[in-house]
């Protein structure tokens, strides 16, 4: 069977759609669940979905919960609510982080890697540039940069950085609706 050019498309861990749920702490009685539904359905949630599903999945929550906030503005807010949501409500995110506040941001670097590539949203890879300064990749990632930042500035925080600063660099994406982008990371 030949297989050249085809392409097969990620598959997201549940955990992503997730993180997100919790971190914004959407009431039960809330009418965006009707309308989350058929993209993730909270009582019969999958494994995994598809690129397309987390797309729309995230396009609802910006519509409904940063109308009118610029969309680079919203993606890092609900990332840092995805940080919070992984860590605090996600089985998986209380072992892998249970004691983040406790930990100097090497701890949480050394995780980086795992913790992305297991998502299924792209792959990330960690690279230490010196005393206190890391640079991580991430390449085809399906999740906008800013939300990723979001996430990774709200973990480094949480650590025990202290005056973190970050460059994000975008790059030109591989694949189709995917991103490839760079962050550097530097604290005292």
């Amino acid at each position: 069977m030949n297989t050249a050019g085809l392409t097969v498309e990620p598959l997201i861990n549940h955990t992503s759609f997730e993180a997100a749920l919790k971190g914004l702490n959407i009431p039960g009685d809330s009418p965006v669940w009707k309308e989350l539904k058929p993209v993730y359905d909270v009582l019969l949630p999958r494994l995994n979905y598809s690129a397309e599903s987390y797309r729309q999945f995230l396009a609802i929550l910006l519509a409904t919960f940063y109308p009118g906030i610029p969309s680079e503005e919203a993606y890092f807010d609900l990332g840092k609510k995805c940080f919070h949501g992984y860590a605090t409500a996600t089985i998986i995110g209380r072992v892998a982080l249970a004691a983040i506040n406790l930990m100097p941001p090497d701890w949480l670097m050394n995780k980086t890697e795992r913790l992305w590539n297991d998502t299924g949203l792209g792959t990330a890879t960690v690279e230490k540039l010196g005393d206190k300064k890391y640079h991580v990749s991430y390449r085809d990632f399906i999740s906008p940069p800013m939300l990723v930042c979001g996430v990774a500035v709200e973990g480094m925080q949480s650590t025990k950085a202290k005056n973190l600063t970050y460059e994000l660099k975008l790059l030109a994406p591989a694949k189709p609706l995917s991103s490839n982008f760079d962050i550097t990371f530097q604290w005292e």
